[in-house]
């Protein structure tokens, strides 16, 4: 087959033609959002973004409170109001996002007054003890505060994340991302074939606990009252790495304020049984990231990616697998 061959099959297949459409579709709706809203006030962003979160999450109410009420619990999703816990989730994607646009073009200066660091002693003691150290990051509060609090602390640290499909939103995070000094890494192939050979080009590996990469590395773990279906890559990277663990986490504490939390390290003691490990360290994560998304679940970004299942119904393979116990009660700190 010639190159123009592939060229032509590439452009005329109906499924490619239809994700480069829709994404021509988004691309006019978000670069005219992203321009203007560096041009706004901060009062008048937040507004703009709260409509842009609704748009985003149209259509998603039902499947994200379903998900919302088996984490939560019937009795916690019922205090926080069931339609108004998915009103503050809507209006808290739109601030991420506004948020996120207004801190990538922020001086160093801006961003220390409005992100605090607060664990910074335990990322130090365990980089002192570990050839690699491994952040396990979530999708709390606001992502994009989390990478930069760590950044203008003086760590060196690579994001492994996704490629983003939009390729104007993935050249303004690049750019973003490179002016403030954070690697990153774009996963690609599974991470279990890459996690023996990958070698980290900045001191500390932040990836994401609370997400699916690959669909073929992935597993449920206790999470809040439910369970819920996650990507296994990163344990496997700390277990075959004999890696320091820790988990970070971002909170809002008012308009356009982050304290970014580096908890106390994971108590490990790794094994030949990769796997095995993989899934003890991920499930201590879990622990507390299910932790500080019961405490705040409408700024938890993955509700309406989040697969859950409710463990006492639908649980079997995690009981089967003689794990669950065992994995949720291993939540100790040093």
């Amino acid at each position: 087959m010639t190159a123009q061959d592939t060229v032509r099959r590439s452009i005329f297949h109906p499924i490619r033609f239809g994700l480069k459409t829709v994404g021509l579709i988004e691309t006019s709706v978000i670069a005219p959002y992203w321009l203007l809203n560096e041009r706004l006030e901060i009062h008048q962003a937040s507004t703009l973004g709260a409509y842009i979160g609704r748009i985003a999450r149209l259509g998603q109410s039902s499947r994200t409170l379903a998900a919302m009420n088996r984490m939560l619990g019937p009795d916690q999703f019922a205090r926080a109001g069931g339609s108004r816990l998915w009103e503050e989730y809507i209006s808290q994607v739109g601030r991420t996002l506004t948020e996120c646009i207004r801190m990538s073009a922020m001086r160093h200066e801006e961003l220390r007054s409005v992100i605090a660091l607060e664990g910074s002693e335990y990322l130090e003691d365990a980089m002192a003890t570990h050839q690699e150290t491994i952040l396990f990051a979530s999708h709390t509060g606001n992502i994009g505060a989390m990478l930069i609090g760590l950044s203008l602390a003086g760590f060196h640290i690579t994001v492994a994340r996704n490629p983003l499909p939009l390729q104007f939103v993935e050249r303004k995070i690049a750019h973003a991302l490179e002016r403030l000094g954070i690697g990153s890494i774009l996963i690609g192939k599974p991470a279990e074939r890459n996690s023996p050979s990958l070698r980290f080009p900045r001191g500390i590996l932040t990836a994401f606990i609370d997400e699916v990469v690959n669909p073929e590395h992935a597993s449920w773990f206790h999470f809040g009252s439910a369970e819920f279906r996650a990507g296994i890559g990163p344990g496997l990277l700390a277990a075959r790495k004999r890696a320091g663990v820790l988990c970070v986490t971002s909170r809002r504490t008012g308009d356009f304020h982050h304290v970014v939390t580096i908890h106390p390290p994971l108590s490990l003691s790794y094994s030949e049984d990769y796997r095995r490990d993989a899934h003890r360290v991920l499930q201590m994560g879990m622990n507390i990231i299910g932790d500080e998304v019961r405490r705040s679940p409408a700024e938890w970004l993955n509700w309406n990616y989040a697969k859950v299942r409710s463990p006492e119904v639908e649980g079997r393979n995690v009981v089967q697998s003689g794990l669950a116990t065992e994995y949720h009660s291993e939540s100790a700190m040093v």
